[in-house]
């Protein structure tokens, strides 16, 4: 008989801004070392409000990929289309997790760029390219 996993899924915001023509963003995700499992998600199966976001706060956000995997978001803008001016965004979406106390986020982005994130309503934090821990249960 094989264990079931029973995943639980929370809210989590990014907010990138600073971009500009051509930049590339990628969020990573890992969990702490108990063991437990955590991945990007578009929330619950049995929610109705469940889903992801992607919102410009700039105007036209000329994306020429986003990715969503387990582990990863990637955000890379077009070289041509976007304006001089820059570029900044929200990413609304939800991780899921089974026996996971903490978690890490972390990005690698050109230095220009700021990235934020907002874990289950909570304060905004900033994401940098050294891991950031969140509590599961804070």
């Amino acid at each position: 008989m094989s264990d079931l996993v029973v995943f639980s899924y929370k809210f989590m915001q990014i907010s990138v801004a600073n971009l500009t023509a051509g930049n590339n963003v990628q969020v990573n995700l890992s969990s702490d070392d108990t063991g437990g499992v955590i991945s990007w998600s578009s929330g619950d199966p049995n929610n109705q409000r469940a889903g992801i976001r992607l919102n410009s706060l700039s105007g036209m956000l000329p994306l020429s990929t986003a990715s969503i995997t387990n582990n990863a978001l990637n955000f890379q803008t077009s070289s041509s289309g976007g304006g001089s001016g820059a570029l900044q965004f929200e990413f609304d979406g939800y991780l899921a997790a089974a026996g996971v106390q903490y978690f890490n986020l972390w990005c690698i982005r050109d230095p220009s760029i700021t990235v934020m994130g907002c874990f289950n309503n909570g304060p905004w934090v900033a994401i940098n390219q050294s891991p950031t821990p969140f509590k599961w249960n804070a």
